[in-house]
């Protein structure tokens, strides 16, 4: 298998097989696999053994590594501070009874520390300055905004937050939706790119769907925050959002260490078709096997597994492969035995068929689309 990972536990170093030939210690391999600095590595290997690592016995600064350090450790603690808001002050009822309205029970919204930002205009930065961080980091780190006139404000205010964590539990940045009756203002906004925060590598829920995500050997791809939490809590834990955005590279190599089956939950409407056409050319990229489900009974993940929870289940176990999803649904769009209607057809498939990465695949779905054509390969 390309890029196998074999690891020589009696010499303690690992070696890459695959096309990138690639090989070293155990610091080495965790920077490669979870694409982090030679400190971030030493440390996670530190936790993970019982070891105490004394940082300042270490012969070199890695600046980067400590700004962070010090962003992620911002981050926690406006968390936190979100989620004390939430759930402990009168600030938060608004938003609590929004929870409650979408079913959301109190060990869910602990799991994801949800949390509520005061409509303040300096409650988090006044938070964080008796934390000792200066006004200028918090703006670095997509936590303030900066007026025209140089003064500092809260970005996220009067808003349900919800933290993006990576793999590792580590606070990246946060989501912001506004409460229902407040629609004169963006829906959601979003931590913006920061040294900690890449939009194209987060994936909401990762850190808690990893270990299903593993014992599965499937990943159920979804849009939003509450599609995701939904799940969760009804005991589908193999699901993991991705923002509202196309699949990106980044998210999709981040999948691929742990699974080679990604199933594409979608809306069954224009939109929700486009969303899966943009993710396949990436998904190919790395030999996924891709399949799809198609909610037709309900607007999204979430109110479909409110309302329908027999059928959302029945649902899932019997995911579409991708492509003879699209095959079927190009039918679907031009029903007619015409020569225009196969032509079409042809042009809207063809394409597609053709980005396969797997030569048996590829191969299989060209003579399946001949058959319903009835031309020649």
């Amino acid at each position: 298998m390309e890029n196998q990972i074999e690891e020589i536990k009696r010499n303690g170093i690992w070696h890459c097989f695959g096309a990138c030939g690639e090989g070293g210690d155990a610091i080495k391999f965790l920077m490669k696999w979870e694409n982090i600095t030679f400190i971030e590595a030493l440390k996670e290997l530190a936790k993970k053994t019982g070891v105490k690592l004394t940082l300042n016995k270490i012969s070199f600064e890695d600046k980067i590594w400590q700004k962070k350090e010090r962003y992620l450790g911002m981050n926690q603690l406006a968390s936190e501070f979100f989620h004390y808001i939430l759930n402990k002050t009168n600030f938060g009822k608004k938003a609590g009874q929004y929870l409650k309205n979408r079913l959301l029970n109190q060990s869910i919204i602990d799991k994801f520390e949800l949390g509520y930002s005061p409509s303040s205009w300096d409650s988090l930065k006044l938070f964080l300055k008796k934390k000792k961080y200066e006004e200028e980091e918090m703006l670095e780190n997509g936590l303030l905004v900066k007026s025209e006139r140089g003064s500092y404000y809260d970005r996220f205010r009067g808003r349900l937050m919800f933290p993006l964590k990576d793999s590792r539990s580590n606070v990246l940045g946060f989501s912001g939706r506004i409460l229902e009756g407040s629609e004169k203002e963006a829906k959601y906004i979003n931590t913006p790119e920061t040294p900690i925060y890449h939009k194209r590598e987060c994936l909401f829920g990762i850190n808690l769907a990893l270990e299903e995500i593993k014992k599965q050997k499937n990943v159920f791809i979804v849009e939003g925050e509450l599609d995701m939490i939904t799940p969760y809590q009804h005991g589908y834990s193999n699901f993991v959002a991705v923002k509202g955005t196309a699949l990106t590279n980044e998210q999709l190599k981040l999948l691929k260490r742990y699974t080679d089956k990604i199933t594409l939950m979608m809306d069954a409407d224009a939109a929700g078709l486009e969303s899966i056409k943009r993710g396949i050319d990436e998904a190919e990229k790395f030999d996924f096997e891709i399949r799809v489900v198609v909610i037709d009974f309900a607007k999204d993940p979430d109110e479909a597994l409110k309302k329908y929870p027999d059928k959302f289940k029945k649902l899932i176990a019997k995911p579409i492969p991708i492509y003879d999803f699209l095959i079927e649904t190009a039918q679907k769009n031009y029903p007619e035995e015409s020569a225009f209607a196969k032509k079409k057809i042809g042009e809207e498939i063809i394409p597609m068929i053709e980005k396969i990465s797997n030569p048996i695949v590829r191969t299989f779905y060209m003579k399946k689309l001949a058959s319903i054509l009835e031309v020649s390969e």
